[in-house]
């Protein structure tokens, strides 16, 4: 959702201030024979500095205490739910999702297991574990924990957040509306503004969008990486309503206040390249790249090399943007067809966390969004079931310019979500691009109910107005989506201006 966020980073301080305190006896399950512990996992080491100075110190000195409050009591769950954090925030850092969300979800299956009668502790490891499959794009699974965790807990405002996020992934934008009133009034902070902002936008209103978001901003603490993402997507709402001044200004403040953080880096390379500014496009999408190698930068690297006419290496980045997406999948490419037949129709999905779709990009809103690699070794994780067809139909789409290899993935993905506007969007464009008029306007219904301005939603249904004789109503469509964003790109932008 790209979107209301996936995933909230955890506030260090208070993660720190919470592992330097006695061990909760609340929190002790009851005695068991050591041998049916879990061990306790490895926290990956980083090779690039990312974040603000002795961050990370804090966030293994955090999993230190841990392990060793855990060695003195494997029973206690509330050390466990905390070290579960630990793993999901440096997944949220350095975009290894791969090996810290295996260690996070088997912490949190061991804590949801030894439970018991313990409410609190049950429902906070089933919200977390939601945090995480929502991440993944297991959004089904996610709603199923959500409930169970809102049953145990009803006013913990994080339980109604999981509850938002999946909705919204699933199509149910009004049970989403209803469940973000219900966490507002919990606790109105960081993440239930963000929320706000982002079905705000979905429903077409970008004013209040930015409105709301500028609140999330302001309510969360400058230099940490929630805060840091919820100014980069408010860069974004700038950016697609066409105010490029305060977009970069807000993209630059995330960069000043959290050096190296890749999101914005490569927002500002994205923009640079709105303002036909090719070479500092590529550089800010070199640093962003060198720092986690995410496919969304190497796709927007690839639209630089196609504006600076460097073919060869656009093949490059595109070929690369496709290794990452099919990594997340967890299959070998060896197991899928390179083009056209049913490429790519597996079960795979992103998250920049709020998986915020739009303009053929993916803001992980939810957190989610980011690339499933191991900061360690430089390649993709593999054996995860992420679901990225929407992701992978965009790219056939735009790169490949594969109509079957795009429907396939986007009828995975429908299948799974049928009620989504973004698949929606993406079906009724790959429909008209292969003349099919009666399914793409099929899909422009769904894809247009909540009232969306999306940029490529209008030009899609513009085109296909047009297509089906009523020029008038096309022309107005795409004129409203130029108008709302002149420099957006995606897979109709050329053909959508030559109809102008």
């Amino acid at each position: 959702m790209t979107y209301p966020k996936l995933i909230s980073a955890v506030a260090l301080a208070a993660l720190m201030a919470s592992c330097s305190e006695p061990v909760n006896n609340s929190g002790t399950a009851a005695e068991e024979p050591p041998a049916a512990q879990l061990v306790v996992p490895e926290l990956p080491r980083r090779t690039v500095e990312l974040g603000v100075p002795d961050e990370y110190d804090q966030l293994r000195t955090a999993y230190d205490k841990l392990r060793l409050a855990l060695a003195k009591n494997p029973n206690d769950l509330a050390s466990w739910l905390k070290l579960s954090e630990v793993f999901i925030t440096e997944a949220r850092i350095t975009g290894n999702f791969g090996s810290n969300f295996d260690a996070a979800l088997s912490i949190l299956d061991h804590v949801i297991e030894k439970s018991g009668t313990d409410k609190a502790r049950r429902s906070e490891a089933l919200t977390l574990k939601a945090a995480v499959k929502l991440s993944q794009h297991q959004f089904s699974e996610a709603l199923a924990l959500g409930k169970e965790a809102v049953a145990l807990d009803p006013h913990r405002a994080f339980n109604y957040g999981v509850l938002v996020d999946a909705n919204v992934e699933l199509g149910n934008y009004e049970e989403a509306v209803r469940m973000s009133d219900k966490m507002v009034t919990t606790r109105p902070d960081l993440r239930s503004y963000s929320r706000i902002s982002y079905l705000r936008e979905i429903h077409g209103d970008l004013t209040g969008a930015i409105a709301a978001m500028d609140l999330a901003v302001k309510a969360g603490y400058p230099g940490q990486e929630e805060t840091s993402w919820c100014r980069t997507v408010l860069g974004r709402l700038y950016e697609n309503s066409s105010d490029l001044k305060n977009a970069e200004a807000q993209y630059m403040i995330a960069i000043n206040e959290r050096p190296n953080y890749p999101p914005a880096m490569a927002a500002m390379g994205r923009l640079e390249l709105k303002k036909k500014n090719t070479a500092k496009a590529e550089e800010w999408l070199d640093k962003a790249i060198t720092l986690v190698p995410d496919p969304h930068y190497y796709m927007e690297l690839a639209r630089v090399r196609e504006a600076q006419g460097r073919s060869d290496d656009r093949i490059q980045a595109m070929t690369k943007a496709e290794e990452l997406l099919v990594g997340l999948s967890g299959l070998d490419k060896s197991h899928m067809h390179a083009h056209g037949g049913d490429l790519h129709t597996h079960t795979t999905a992103l998250d920049d966390g709020h998986t915020h779709e739009h303009n053929g990009n993916t803001d992980s809103h939810s957190h989610t969004g980011a690339s499933d690699h191991d900061h360690t070794s430089g390649v993709p994780d593999h054996g995860h079931s992420h679901e990225v067809g929407l992701e992978m139909g965009r790219f056939e789409l735009e790169f490949h310019k594969d109509l079957d290899a795009a429907l396939a993935n986007g009828l995975h993905e429908y299948a799974i979500r049928p009620d989504n506007i973004d698949v929606n969007a993406l079906l009724a464009g790959v429909y008209y691009a292969k003349g099919d008029l009666d399914n793409a306007r099929m899909h422009l219904v769904k894809a247009r109910r909540t009232g969306t301005k999306d940029a490529f939603t209008l030009c899609v249904a513009g085109l296909v107005s047009a297509k089906s004789g009523d020029a008038k109503a096309g022309t107005a469509l795409i004129t409203e989506a130029f108008e709302r964003d002149p420099q957006q790109m995606h897979a109709f932008t050329a053909e959508a201006k030559r109809s102008l």
